[in-house]
């Protein structure tokens, strides 16, 4: 029972009063701070731990100045640190002291350090020693068993040093592993009709050390070629075999593959990908001359669609497969660019499967889909297209139930110009970041992802705590990890032991004596860089004669007939350059000097390969762009006896991972002879030195470990139960016992402190209420923000062009704002002309503009004659930090000799309908000189910075960088930042840098100044304190407004030492079972849009969830109506507020 009524009060919006008091002797200058895990109390972060008070009559005891406002239900844990000025010296040398926050007012009495206190409070019933030592009070209240209070502690302990192992993380999940072919060589035994098969030598394929040997259940899914004659029956047997093997074959028709991975994957994204554009593709030796006039290979890419049909119902056909094979809770891993769609079309048949158990969710901002989208509808993102729909957004509810996946790009990711010119560039993009995990081998391709994203996108990116990117998209973070994988070390042994490839090592050399052998292995294909190789070699015999009738360059080029026209001229002119340079610098004496193979397929059988690595002094690799590459790794493995050296270019992904290579650049052929002198010449011990340089890395990240790495980087960060952000730099460990260190961090879920905010909860919450304050952000929030990083930008900004809000949205805040009981402010980072503009209809909304600089009542009040929020007054304490959810700290304290200046509302338009007149903070700022100073600046920037823009404002001015190009106008900016703070520091002004623009604005100015102001003068107006407060935003703009609701309601709390305070505030006073007097409680509900670390305690995912919210709260409420005219008619609400 207790545990059922504890869930129906957590994420009510009732909040704990916690009074926190602790007896500790501290010397001259010390004082005492708190931190714990709730929101409030600082999350244990060092630099936000809440100073305590004392007296000289108080001593030794500390408290807490006001209480602090923790959510109600929820278990939470806190420590007491000891300061010297604002250093921390130490914490208590104790477990967490852990407490249930179960009624209205809780009261403790602890000593620092000591497990074991004595109370000073019997008011309420005793609760027994929690396991940190504090006795704790809960005032007319019992609380929960010890087991729950150690709950908390026991989450912590799980993401203690070191991490939660993987196999806890993947408990009750599969890892399905999809990638284009399946790892399996199959063979037919045509004399009794069977089929057999063996893994090969896969990446992912199951071997020694292999991903499959991580103890997890594995399944594989991947095409398999039989051809198209085969009979259902034959196909039933090849299946049969794979099945026993966890694979899961699909069979494509020849038309497809000649299509889709032929034509589509290596004829336009290989190229691409590899940086080489439409202009090389159509008209250049890249194209084969009987090519050229290809309907598939000309300037108009709408030729190419059937070949992009064609892949799109290839990733079609894996997602179904992919679907139908895995369940909600496993973890599925796509693999390379031929199957970039998969992870978008997944997510939308897991929707679909949904629907029947989900409720609907209208979404209101739709703006339509890509083509193929399965669920229409669904999906919106601001695009450079026009705002195509690519990126679909979850249906409330449904955030525990999707599959985890992972992609993964084996190849380099073009550059953000060159990825523009495909078609679908964006689709592919779309698809990728439905994953929650994307990776790359090398951070040079995940730089152009992201940049991709950037520009192409309007996606922000960022770096998060612990070494990882991730891209903001939708209110949820992709993670983007660069993790490069090296051999199979035990699978190596074994061919070294059982192949004995220096046998065939020792008669290659013998076939060469006294010679020096290099070692190139490649694909016949143009971007493999061979022909850069002979060039470079071709030079070294040239300009250094020393090394005449001493070398062989033994280079062996693989033919896997997946490009087969680019296959053949690289072949045709390789076989030219072997002849030029043999016939120059060969002779019938010492043979030739370049040795030149092909091979059919896609790689060599291992022993060979290692017969060559054994046999030659160097390996050199002149490729012009390439991903994953393992010979080099191999190369530097199998050298033990006598280390050889790599000259790896400086275009592959090599060079980034092997400290000890040599890095030349293939296209300057000079500096390609340069480097091969300097590995020929180089001493054993040099050569060894390297070799051991990189032997750690070679040795340490075979498949499984970087298998193990990736998914535990997104089952710990990804997971909705996990924390959105980890260690904190500011973290201080905290001795005790068996403890490790106690992690700043934001985690999702129940009994968390940041949980999804329930739509039925905030309604029920709502009806029964009569005083009711709503602050709300626009953009963003209210409305989509236009993608602000896009390169080429649209011509209509929503937000900052001041449109208006989409129907069904606006007519919900018009039926809560014609409520008596309700005020709605909508606070913006807007000017005063586009936010007044886009309200135009809603004359009973106040608006707050420039984060809350002026600001303007609704027309009633106007009418009123209070002005809203009153004509002038002192500012005294409206500015409220963090700690003034606990303690009514915060930097805003200066403005206190701050006055309000009416001024008159400006003729916006000839529809606007409703008579406004605007207020501004005057935080005794003179503008007239801080423009003079800062003018001649901003103009300097603006000449010398395209696309950027100066917004004189009333009062403020403001710089624009919005239409520039987004690197080099965050680059000004930056600049821009530190000399405008520099010249204005006398000023009393701050410059404030977001959503593409600097803006100057007063010191003290945040959103918080507004949001309590506001809150302030309704419980004048009405003479009650407001019972129901939602306050909603997305940015860091809002976190003010968060922080000084909870300085409002610890205000109102009053300070525990001195007596309540009559009500005087119109508190309405009620009687318990047990006759004591209690004040009706007030319902907080602070929510952020996305999830990310906010000081808010709840959290909706995108725009879509706050639409959907907004129209719960004014559908079928005809009894809420009824009660707001009953209140509308009670004394003190007469008037409307």
């Amino acid at each position: 029972m207790a545990t059922s009524m504890e869930a129906q009060v957590e994420g009510c919006g009732l909040y704990t009063k916690l009074h926190l008091r602790v007896t500790a002797h501290t010397a001259h200058g010390q004082s005492i701070r708190v931190s714990g895990s709730s929101i409030t109390m600082g999350r244990h972060n060092t630099t936000e731990a809440l100073p305590l008070v004392t007296t000289p009559a108080e001593y030794p005891v500390w408290r807490t100045p006001k209480p602090i406002l923790i959510p109600r239900g929820q278990t939470h844990s806190y420590s007491y640190a000891l300061f010297s000025g604002n250093e921390i010296m130490n914490w208590e040398d104790l477990e967490p002291r852990v407490l249930k926050a179960s009624r209205q007012t809780i009261t403790t009495s602890d000593e620092f350090g000591v497990a074991t206190g004595v109370p000073k409070n019997l008011e309420g019933k005793f609760m027994g020693t929690s396991p940190g030592g504090s006795l704790v009070f809960d005032q007319k209240s019992g609380a929960g068993s010890e087991e729950e209070l150690r709950n908390l502690l026991d989450a912590a302990e799980d993401m203690k040093e070191g991490g939660t192992p993987l196999s806890e993380l993947m408990q009750g999940r599969r890892l399905i592993l999809v990638c284009y072919h399946l790892p399996v060589i199959l063979s037919h035994d045509e004399a009794t009709d069977t089929w057999a098969a063996k893994f090969n030598e896969s990446l992912i394929a199951r071997s020694e050390d292999s991903v499959a040997d991580l103890g997890l259940e594995t399944r594989w899914i991947g095409t398999v070629q039989i051809g198209d004659e085969a009979s259902d029956e034959t196909k039933e047997k090849v299946t049969t075999v794979l099945e026993a093997m966890n694979c899961h074959p699909i069979f494509v028709t020849t038309d497809m593959i000649e299509k889709a991975y032929i034509g589509y994957c290596k004829g336009i994204l290989w190229p691409s990908f590899h940086n080489v554009d439409i202009l090389d593709l159509t008209n250049s030796c890249w194209a084969p001359e009987t090519d050229k006039t290809s309907p598939e290979l000309t300037w108009d890419r709408s030729s190419t669609q059937n070949l992009f049909s064609a892949y799109k119902d290839l990733n079609q056909m894996f997602a179904q497969e992919v679907f139908n094979t895995s369940g909600p809770n496993d973890v599925i891993w796509i693999h390379d660019y031929h199957l970039m769609l998969v992870p978008k079309m997944v997510r939308q048949l897991e929707l679909i499967s949904l629907d029947d158990d989900a409720p609907e969710t209208a979404t209101g901002s739709d703006v339509g889909v890509a083509a193929g989208n399965l669920n229409e509808g669904r999906s919106s993102l601001h695009t450079a297209g026009g705002g195509r729909g690519l990126m679909h957004e979850y249906a409330s509810g449904t955030e525990g139930y999707h599959r985890k996946q992972v992609f993964f790009l084996h190849i380099p990711f073009s550059t953000s110009q060159i990825f523009r010119s495909l078609q679908q560039g964006n689709e592919l993009i779309a698809g990728m970041l439905h994953a929650d995990v994307v990776g790359f081998h090398a951070f040079d391709h995940a730089r152009h992802f992201l940049n991709a994203c950037k520009r192409n996108m309007g996606l922000k990116f960022q770096s998060r705590t612990g070494g990882l990117l991730g891209v903001e998209v939708n209110g949820r973070t992709v993670m983007v990890v660069i993790r490069h994988v090296s051999i199979e070390v035990v699978t190596v042994d074994r061919h070294m032991k059982e192949q004995n490839p220096q046998a065939a090592a020792n008669v290659l050399k013998a076939s060469h004596p006294d010679k020096r052998l290099i070692a190139g292995l490649e694909t016949c294909q143009r971007l493999s860089g061979v022909a850069l190789k002979f060039l470079g070699f071709e030079r070294l015999l040239d300009e250094y004669p020393t090394w005449a009738n001493k070398l062989v360059l033994y280079q062996t080029c693989l033919r896997p007939n997946n490009r087969p026209e680019d296959e053949e001229v690289t072949s045709q002119e390789l076989k030219e350059l072997v002849k030029r340079i043999n016939d120059k610098h060969g002779s019938d004496e010492f043979g030739p000097v370049v040795v030149y193979n092909e091979v059919e397929g896609s790689g060599l059988p291992p022993q060979d390969r290692m017969a060559i690595w054994l046999a030659c002094d160097v390996l050199l690799n002149t490729t012009v762009r390439e991903g994953l590459n393992l010979d080099c790794f191999e190369f530097v493995y199998v050298k033990e006896e006598s280390a050889g050296v790599i000259v790896a270019s400086e275009f592959g992904s090599t060079s980034s991972v092997l400290n000890g290579a040599i890095r030349t650049n293939p296209f300057d052929v000079d500096a390609i002879a340069l480097s091969l002198d300097k590995a020929l010449a180089m001493d054993d011990a040099e050569k060894a030195n390297r070799r051991h340089r990189d032997l750690p890395y070679v040795t340490s990240r075979p498949s499984k470990m970087w298998t193990q790495l990736i998914l535990t980087d997104m089952l710990s960060i990804n997971s909705s139960s996990s924390p959105v952000l980890t260690h904190d730099r500011n973290t201080v460990p905290m001795a005790g016992p068996g403890r490790g260190k106690v992690l700043h961090e934001y985690s999702t879920g129940s009994g968390t402190g940041f949980e999804k905010l329930g739509a039925k909860k905030v309604v029920d919450a709502y009806k029964s209420t009569k005083n009711r304050v709503f602050i709300l952000d626009y953009g963003g929030t209210l409305r989509e923000n236009e993608a602000l990083s896009k390169y080429i930008k649209s011509d209509i900004n929503p937000c900052h062009k001041g449109r208006k809000l989409e129907q069904v949205v606006q007519e919900s805040i018009e039926k809560l704002s014609a409520d008596p009981a309700n005020q709605i402010y909508v606070v913006s980072g807007l000017a005063r002309s586009p936010l007044e503009a886009a309200f135009v209809d809603l004359p009973l909304v106040g608006l707050a503009a420039s984060n809350g600089l002026c600001y303007t009542a609704h027309a009633d009040e106007m009418l009123d004659g209070t002005g809203g929020l009153g004509s002038s007054g002192s500012l005294g304490s409206l500015s409220g930090g963090l700690g003034g959810g606990g303690s009514g700290g915060g930097s805003g304290g200066s403005a206190a000799s701050a006055q309000e200046v009416r001024l008159r509302r400006m003729n916006m338009s000839s529809q606007q309908s409703g008579a406004r007149d605007w207020f501004i903070f005057d935080y005794g700022v003179n503008w007239d000189l801080v423009k003079a100073i800062a003018m001649p600046i901003l103009n300097r920037y603006t000449a010398r910075t395209n696309g950027s823009s100066i917004r004189i404002r009333d009062p403020s001015v403001a710089w624009s960088y919005y239409r520039t190009d987004p690197e080099w106008g965050l680059m000004q900016a930056r600049k821009l930042h530190t000399e405008l703070e520099a010249v204005l520091l006398p000023h009393n002004v701050q410059v404030i840098h977001e959503k593409g623009e600097l803006e100057i604005v007063p010191r003290q100015l945040h959103k918080g100044v507004v949001v309590k102001r506001v809150l302030q003068k309704r419980a004048q107006r009405t003479g009650t304190t407001p019972d129901f407060v939602f306050v909603i935003g997305d940015d860091a703009s809002d976190e003010k407004m968060f922080s000084s609701v909870m300085s409002y309601a610890a205000d109102v709390a009053g300070d525990p030492n001195t007596p309540p305070p009559p009500p005087l505030d119109g508190t309405k006073v009620s009687v318990d079972e047990e006759g004591a007097a209690e004040e009706e409680e007030q319902r907080l509900f602070m929510c952020t849009v996305g999830r990310k670390p906010s000081l808010a305690g709840h959290y909706l995912d995108n725009v879509s969830e706050v639409h959907d919210l907004l129209v719960a709260l004014t559908t079928d409420t005809e009894a809420v109506n009824q009660a707001a005219m009953d209140a509308a008619s009670a004394p003190g609400l007469a008037h409307r507020p």
